[in-house]
């Protein structure tokens, strides 16, 4: 497991030796010290194998003492990925700011909904919301979380019994319960206490003539 973490960081070739000697050549490489692994053979004169990327100039030496030739055929592990996407850099680049996008889109705040709040109430919410940075279009990152909110509002706000701040996706919930304002008292007009005082006298001397007229 170790060797094959090694190969794939440092990178590796697949290789086809063919010709007469060709396994002659993988002998000659064995004793330098190379390692070599996979070998396969193909055909009857043509053997494949694979080999690290930084024992190819070791290769290339013992080359010119073989009467063989080689193929480099396919280059695997981390350089060659990198050379990969190093050539498609332009398509990389922009998946990367599709996936940005796609990513701070879906943490914005699109939406805020007041629930069970009186026009006067619901217009104090969000007038200290907006103070708070809980706005359309503000990142969630930079927002308070909903505790925080929940307890500003509460403090801020005297109107409010109890807020309840959720949430959900995109958009914050709050949920209100106002406080109870004892009813008013009616007020009455003032009275005119001289003038009952006169109605009180002229009803008694009419029930007073009219006990003599009897």
């Amino acid at each position: 497991m170790k060797n094959q973490w090694t190969n794939y960081y440092t990178g590796y070739v697949k290789v086809k030796a063919y010709g007469k000697g060709a396994e002659r050549l993988i002998n000659m490489l064995t004793r330098r010290g190379l390692h070599i692994w996979d070998v396969k053979r193909v055909g009857s004169e043509a053997l494949i194998f694979h080999m690290d990327i930084r024992d190819i100039p070791k290769l290339r030496q013992v080359m010119r003492k073989s009467d063989c030739k080689v193929k480099f055929m396919q280059g695997k592990g981390f350089p060659f990925l990198m050379k990969r996407v190093m050539k498609n850099s332009g398509f990389l680049a922009g998946m990367i700011a599709f996936l940005l996008c796609i990513f701070v889109l879906s943490n914005m705040v699109w939406g805020i909904e007041v629930q069970d709040a009186k026009p006067a109430t619901e217009h104090a919410i969000r007038k200290e919301l907006d103070k708070m940075g809980v706005k359309i279009g503000k990142v969630q990152f930079f927002v308070d979380d909903v505790d925080t909110i929940q307890r500003k509002l509460s403090d801020r706000i005297g109107a409010l019994t109890w807020v309840g701040v959720e949430l959900k996706g995109t958009t914050y919930h709050f949920r209100v319960v106002e406080k109870r304002q004892p009813k008013e008292v009616e007020k009455t007009s003032p009275q005119n206490l001289v003038a009952s005082k006169k109605r009180s006298s002229l009803i008694c001397s009419l029930k007073k003539d009219n006990l003599l007229l009897m």
